[in-house]
């Protein structure tokens, strides 16, 4: 695959695309290298090396070579992205956010298959988790995206929050303590050693009631969309002296304060959207592992387009960082190469190109 038809496929780079030397290069790679969007340049300098010095295009250059490497697979992957992209965003409005969250855990769901080595190397389940043991428990794959809806539905029907429209915030906050309470949406603690990527699933997390936060994070935004309540998925905020620590029954994660601009995937909540209560009310925002609320600096707030980026790279990473934990270095490459395609600023960047500066 040569960079000049990889570079098309980089739609989570930002769109609308801009020819720079020969390629379609996203207007939003090029405000990330200080280029303004109505600047054209033209070289056909591939260099061997990169480093703080190295104009604009010759990093975006490097970064598409990179992106070059990776394998059919992935390439498919990163195609599938960019149609989710064309097909999303820029949102209409903030309440089609909850729906592109779903989508992009859908085509997770998809391409956690697709990008698999085989058929058992990644779902190997644990007993007494309350985990799905197996995707052979789940939907089959074609019928897993329509039982994921009446799903959402289902679960929308059965908890009654009263009129949504009084007060969003405190119908998504009684939503998400509903389905804490009844274990709809209960998290427990995992290990990917484990249990595979299950915890990844959307099926898996609408079924058992468990899963990764982020997941449980997506499926309680669906929720929240199906019954009228505009919802988004934000991460908590990082600090320079390590991570905030959650505030859940989980083990708390350890700071890494020596790694304080790599983003964690681990922690998620869901927000109610800003303008969403007729009063002025400020956003509610719970922790869907527990029903709690949190205190708003706990939160990194975003705007809704940016919590859908956030979300999608953040499915991508933690799916990455799954592999790592199981040890899986083939699976490891193939989802960074996907990680880098979905994010140019990705602090990853650094280790695979010394000196890359954003």
């Amino acid at each position: 695959m040569v960079a000049a038809s990889l570079a098309r496929r980089v739609g989570l780079w930002g769109t609308p695309l801009q020819a720079l030397a020969g390629f379609e290069i996203p207007l939003s790679l090029l405000a990330s290298h200080s280029l303004p969007p109505s600047s054209s340049h033209q070289t056909n300098v591939l260099p061997t090396t990169t480093s703080h010095t190295s104009s604009p295009p010759q990093r975006l250059q490097s970064q598409l070579d990179v992106l070059s490497e990776a394998d059919d697979g992935v390439i498919k992957a990163m195609d599938q992205w960019s149609e989710l992209v064309r097909a999303h965003l820029p949102l209409c409005e903030a309440s089609a956010a909850a729906s592109a969250m779903v989508h992009g855990a859908l085509l997770l769901d998809q391409q956690l298959d697709q990008l698999a080595e085989d058929d058992d190397d990644d779902d190997d389940g644990m007993d007494g988790t309350g985990l799905i043991q197996h995707t052979s428990e789940l939907p089959a794959l074609g019928e897993r995206k329509e039982w994921c809806y009446a799903r959402i539905a289902e679960l929308a029907q059965q908890n009654d929050v009263g009129d949504p429209a009084a007060s969003r915030s405190d119908a998504l906050a009684a939503l998400v303590q509903n389905l804490h309470s009844n274990r709809s949406l209960c998290f427990k603690p995992f290990e990917w050693l484990y249990t595979g990527v299950t915890p990844l699933r959307l099926a898996a997390v609408l079924q058992g009631g468990t899963g990764a936060p982020l997941l449980m994070g997506v499926a309680a935004a669906g929720i929240a969309d199906a019954k009228g309540i505009p919802a988004l998925v934000l991460p908590f905020r990082e600090t320079g002296q390590g991570v905030s620590q959650p505030r859940t029954g989980a083990a708390a994660r350890p700071a890494r304060a020596h790694l304080p601009t790599i983003p964690s995937s681990q922690w998620w909540y869901v927000s109610s959207v800003d303008g969403g209560d007729a009063g002025g009310a400020a956003p509610v925002c719970i922790d869907v592992t527990n029903g709690k609320r949190v205190k708003p600096e706990e939160v990194q707030r975003q705007s809704a387009e940016d919590s859908v980026l956030g979300v999608w790279r953040g499915l991508v990473r933690l799916s990455m960082e799954a592999y790592q934990r199981r040890g899986e270095s083939d699976a490891v490459a193939r989802w960074t190469h996907l990680l880098l395609s979905l994010d140019a600023d990705a602090p990853e960047w650094e280790a695979i190109m010394p000196g890359f500066t954003r």
